[in-house]
């Protein structure tokens, strides 16, 4: 049996080994070698941002718009935001009788109490809480602890509970 020796010759020219081989220093070079050169240099998407200056890609802040009209849908206020609000032209601002604007409240912050039994009432869980946190949260407001939902477990007869509190009682506890 008889093997041509020629194809596999010419399928390593067609490879450009050498050229491969002369070109590896420079591209070991421009490989970064220690992580904090890795790190100052820009990411992709921010490279990829439009560079005009003035320009803003990002919302700024968050605006509530709804109607006053209980019968409209979101498409007729989507219709009747774009008829009355063009940032460009007229700048920040809606001056309507049927739209009203809302600045978003801020969220109150959640604590997750795991594995609780669910024989305990919504009431008196913060009630619980005060009392055994009472030491390290002496004259800390706790009219604004309250459960918001109950979360369910493998087991039937425990629950996790969502906490919704003050700030100044969620860095407290």
């Amino acid at each position: 049996m008889i093997i041509e020796t020629k194809k596999p010759q010419d399928a390593i020219k067609k490879m450009d080994v050498a050229g491969k081989i002369e070109r590896l220093p420079k591209t070991l070079e421009e490989r970064s070698k220690t992580y904090a050169v890795a790190a100052a240099k820009p990411k992709m998407s921010e490279a990829m941002k439009p560079q005009t200056p003035g320009l803003i890609t990002t919302a700024a802040h968050t605006l509530i718009i709804s109607s006053r009209c209980v019968n409209h849908t979101s498409g007729q206020v989507v219709k009747a935001i774009r008829d009355i609000f063009d940032a460009r032209e007229k700048g920040v601002g809606i001056k309507s009788t049927d739209l009203e604007v809302l600045k978003p409240e801020s969220a109150l912050p959640l604590i997750i109490v795991r594995y609780l039994l669910k024989i305990n009432s919504d009431h008196g869980i913060p009630d619980s809480l005060k009392r055994q946190n009472g030491y390290a949260i002496e004259g800390i407001d706790w009219k604004k602890a309250r459960v918001r939902c109950q979360r369910r477990t493998r087991n039937p007869l425990k629950c996790h509970l969502v906490l919704e509190m003050s700030p100044m009682l969620y860095t407290h506890l």
